[in-house]
């Protein structure tokens, strides 16, 4: 089949709209949180709280009106999502079934396998448990033999983890970011009769690059492969993907300026066709709009996921520090990517003070040239600032004196 050509700014327009990123946040309340996550296909939960969680600002980069209240509801109220994991995301209640390969390949890994081998008498002693008392915190778990492992903190939250990672448990709930476990069958959406390996595979394939989009070879195996946990030679996705052409389910795209050649869901290629154009989707149509006001991202956003992808498509290095030491670090601990119009401008590293209800801008970095001189990004970036405050429900917003990077 022969490739798409695209202009750099339509891949960008396209890549942030089918994230619902632009031409600016198209959804509203809780029943927009789950549209959102829909189109996402799935979010990815992260504890860090520096200001809001992770998880929270990628929704609230998205929906009007967005309370994280929200989430909890559609996830451990209503079951539309779950969770599952150890990249920890949410995804929709209509991919459970496609993750029992997965749970079946996890529970023969050898770290996996190794715990529930070594600890018999003690995961045995969980199954009861939760069987008998679920949900269940790992706090509730009468073992305090402590552990260095990022998934618990306990010998006992470590089985909970292992059990919740072959699939044995769920997460029943959440109280703050607490996870609480119950047997599966109380929790699991209902499913049909068990799919053929075959099905999880043509599945995963076209999931991942649909809710990737424009997708290169190496980021779209990556997904599919974490997806069935299942390592993927480069030969093997480039036979897989040639398939994937051939059945009409793929397309090659070629950027103007970009050596890469990417792949894109056959599904997408109207979008593409009017982005070209110079139209917006009808179903993209904003409340407020990119231009209007400047979204921050957070570091964990799905679109900057794919750094590679961003690097080469909007010259924008993502780089995460929390975890090195503060002198280390060439921006900051939480810093948030600047999404202007179709562009990635700048970013920004925030701290929240809850108690004092004060949002303080720790950093700024304005990176495309002459922008912050611009009176209508100045005005763009005053607006995105005094919603992000709002959202975080600041009553002030400082910062140091003679920081650099815009006068707003």
């Amino acid at each position: 089949m022969e490739s798409i050509r695209l202009r750099e700014d339509v891949a960008r327009r396209f890549l942030l709209g089918i994230q619902g990123l632009w031409p600016g946040r198209r959804w509203t309340g809780r029943n927009g949180a789950a549209a959102a996550i829909r189109a996402l296909g799935r979010l990815q939960l992260d504890p860090v709280s520096l200001v809001a969680r992770s998880h929270d600002l990628v929704l609230a980069s998205r929906v009007t009106g967005y309370h994280p209240d929200h989430l909890n509801e559609i996830v451990y109220g209503e079951r539309l999502f779950f969770e599952y994991g150890g990249h920890l995301d949410v995804y929709p209640s209509g991919e459970y079934p496609y993750w029992d390969l997965h749970k079946t390949r996890r529970r023969n890994d050898p770290r996996v396998c190794t715990f529930l081998a070594e600890h018999a008498d003690l995961v045995k002693e969980v199954r009861a448990l939760v069987r008998d008392r679920g949900p269940l915190a790992a706090a509730d778990i009468p073992h305090d033999t402590w552990v260095t492992s990022g998934r618990a903190r306990t010998i006992g939250g470590l089985a909970l983890y292992n059990l919740w990672l072959v699939g044995e448990l769920m997460t029943h709930h959440r109280e703050g970011f607490e996870r609480h476990y119950d047997l599966a069958e109380r929790v699991a959406p209902p499913v049909g009769k068990a799919l053929s390996e075959a099905a999880v595979r043509d599945h995963a394939a076209v999931e991942v690059l649909r809710r990737s989009g424009l997708s290169s070879l190496r980021e779209w195996s990556g997904g599919v492969g974490y997806m069935l946990f299942a390592n993927m030679p480069r030969k093997n996705a480039a036979a897989w993907m040639s398939d994937l052409v051939a059945r009409g389910l793929a397309v090659p795209v070629r950027i103007e300026g970009h050596k890469a050649e990417r792949f894109v869901h056959a599904e997408h290629v109207p979008i593409l066709e009017l982005l070209a154009k110079g139209h917006v989707p009808r179903a993209w149509e904003s409340h407020v709009g990119t231009e209007a006001e400047v979204t921050f991202l957070s570091p964990l956003d799905n679109l900057v996921a794919a750094r590679e992808r961003v690097l080469d498509l909007f010259g924008f290095e993502l780089i995460w520090e929390i975890y090195k030491p503060a002198e280390k670090r060439r921006y900051g601990a939480y810093t948030m990517p600047i999404l202007y119009q179709d562009r990635l401008v700048g970013r920004m590293d925030p701290k929240m003070d809850r108690g004092a209800g004060v949002l303080h801008i720790r950093g700024l970095w304005i990176e495309e040239e002459g922008l912050s001189h611009d009176p209508a990004f100045k005005k763009a970036f005053r607006n995105g600032l005094d919603r992000f405050a709002r959202f975080h429900e600041a009553r002030e917003t400082v910062r140091p004196s003679g920081m650099s990077g815009l006068d707003w």
